[in-house]
């Protein structure tokens, strides 16, 4: 069943893209347009699903997840059917870049995927803590990726939580090793206080618990 849908998946991805060809402006055109929609939504449902059972599976056989690259092609398919599901961008990105260790590979994944969900903070979250498992020796990419999260964050106001006080600890981290930076000791220090201060600001929202 998985291969017939792959090959769907494939014929509807290339369908969808020479029917930009034709010019818009029927209301033919426009039904089958919603109607390819639809069906790119059902078919990237369905392999997220198989992802998710092919996960378990694989895990229950006592395989190592950390080394399967057999769904990549799923991951890549649905980024094609559905570029606006942020998940799949961060499950593959992490795959790719942490447990593959094709670092570049990943990072670029999760980055298309900030292109393509550019409001989701849990993608911005998911490049910044994969950026520092794997390029802690380029502090300067981790302290732009965490910066994109925290510039995200203050423009949605969600209600606070550990990730502000992580990814504070983790630009501390990156300043103390960025040497090259001028004043980088005393933005260290203020990045650490930042994130010492993060607990307290939590307790003073009403209807939160420390």
């Amino acid at each position: 069943m998985l291969p017939a849908a792959v090959s769907l998946a494939v014929a509807v991805i290339v369908g969808g893209s020479l029917s930009g060809v034709v010019s818009s402006g029927s209301g033919t055109l426009d039904l089958a347009e919603s109607g390819l929609w639809t069906l790119r939504t059902m078919l990237a449902s369905y392999l997220l699903v198989q992802i998710d059972n092919y996960h378990h599976i694989w895990l229950y056989q006592g395989g190592d997840w950390r080394r399967d690259t057999n769904y990549m092609q799923q991951v890549w398919l649905v980024s094609k059917l559905r570029p606006d599901i942020p998940d799949n961008y961060s499950d593959g990105g992490y795959q790719l870049a942490v447990n593959l260790g094709m670092v570049d590979e990943g990072l670029e994944l999760l980055r298309q995927g900030m292109a393509e969900c550019p409001d989701d903070l849990g993608l911005r979250w998911s490049y910044a803590t994969v950026a520092w498992q794997t390029v802690a020796d380029d502090p300067r990419l981790v302290q732009e990726a965490c910066w994109s999260y925290l510039d995200l964050m203050r423009r949605q106001s969600p209600p606070p939580g550990s990730e502000e006080t992580n990814l504070l600890r983790i630009l501390g981290w990156m300043f103390e090793a960025d040497s090259a930076r001028a004043n980088s000791p005393r933005l260290a220090g203020l990045y650490s206080r930042r994130a010492d201060n993060c607990p307290l600001r939590r307790r003073l929202v009403p209807g939160r618990s420390s």
